[in-house]
C-alpha cells in the first residue's frame, strides 16, 4: 500500500453527508494523527494534517450528488511517506483518524473572531516567546520574536470555523465502555428520546440526539442518568467532533449501527 486509505465505505459517507448535515452550512473535516493509537509518534502538540471546511448546496442535496464531504476524504489518501511527525518518522495508517463536525460552523463569528486575533497579533508591543521545536529525539526551547510568529491567517480562519458553532444541532452520548450500549440505547429509546443515529468507533459508541426535540424533562433525566452511571460521557460541546462513519480511525472500521432514516 503506496498511499494511505481512509475511506472504507463510501455510502456511509454519503449518508452522514445527507441525513445528519443540514442543507447549506459550513462544517470542519480534519485529518488527525493520535498518540493513543500509536505510542511511536512524537508530537508536541494535536498533529491536525489537514482541514478542510466542505459546504452543501441545497441543489446538490436535492439531486441526490453531494460528494462534496467523499471528496475531501480523498484529498487525505496522500503517499504514506509524505507526513511524518516532529522526530521525521513516517506516521503509520493506524495513527491516523478522520474527524467531522455534527453541528454547523457560525461563520459571521468565526470572522469576528479572526479579525480581532488578527488585529491583537498586529497591534502588540514586542516580545519574546520561547518556543519548543525538536531536533532529532531532542526538545529544543529557543526564544523567538513574537511580531515574526504571527500565525498564518489562513490556519487561524479554520481555526475559528471549527471553534465557533452556528447551533446546537446535536448533542452527543459519548459511551466508552463498548458492552453497556445495549443498555443505554434501549433507555433512550424507551424514554422516548430523539436518537437520529449512532455510530460505533475504535473506543465505544457515539449515539447523537436530535436538540429540536429535546425536551426539558429529557435533559433533566439524562443529567440524572449521567450523575448515576459514570460510564456514560454526555458531550454538549458546540465545536465537539466524531470520527466519520465509513473511514478508519486507528486501523478501526467506523461505522453506523443505528440510524433514524
Amino acid at each position: 500500500m503506496s498511499h494511505h486509505v481512509h475511506i472504507a465505505d463510501p455510502v456511509q459517507i454519503h449518508e452522514w453527508s445527507t441525513h445528519v448535515w443540514n442543507k447549506n452550512e459550513m462544517y470542519f473535516v480534519s485529518l488527525c494523527a493520535r498518540k493513543k493509537y500509536d505510542d511511536k509518534l512524537i508530537l508536541i502538540n494535536p498533529f491536525f494534517m489537514r482541514r478542510n471546511i466542505p459546504r452543501r448546496r441545497p441543489s446538490d442535496c436535492e439531486s441526490n450528488k453531494d460528494k462534496r464531504l467523499l471528496n475531501t476524504v480523498r484529498q487525505f489518501e496522500f503517499p504514506i511517506d509524505a507526513i511524518t511527525d516532529d522526530c521525521g518518522q513516517t506516521i503509520s495508517p493506524k495513527a491516523l483518524v478522520v474527524y467531522v463536525s455534527y453541528n454547523p460552523s457560525d461563520v459571521r463569528a468565526a470572522t469576528v473572531q479572526f479579525m480581532k486575533q488578527q488585529l491583537d497579533n498586529l497591534t502588540r508591543s514586542p516580545s519574546k516567546k520561547v518556543k519548543t521545536r525538536m531536533i532529532g529525539f531532542n526538545e529544543i526551547k529557543e526564544e523567538v520574536d513574537e511580531e515574526k510568529a504571527i500565525v498564518n491567517p489562513l490556519s487561524l480562519i479554520k481555526s475559528c470555523l471549527q471553534k465557533c458553532a452556528k447551533e446546537h444541532t446535536y448533542m452527543n452520548v459519548d459511551i466508552d465502555d463498548e458492552t453497556l450500549y445495549p443498555e443505554v440505547m434501549a433507555f433512550l429509546q424507551d424514554k422516548g428520546f430523539p436518537v437520529h443515529c449512532a455510530t460505533r468507533t475504535r473506543g465505544g459508541y457515539h449515539i447523537l440526539l436530535r436538540c429540536d426535540k429535546l425536551t426539558r424533562n429529557m435533559h433533566t433525566l439524562l443529567w440524572k442518568e449521567k450523575e448515576k452511571n459514570k460510564w456514560i460521557k454526555v458531550e454538549l460541546h458546540k465545536d465537539q467532533v466524531t470520527p466519520l462513519p465509513g473511514t478508519y480511525q486507528g486501523g478501526h472500521l467506523v461505522h453506523f449501527v443505528y440510524k433514524s432514516w
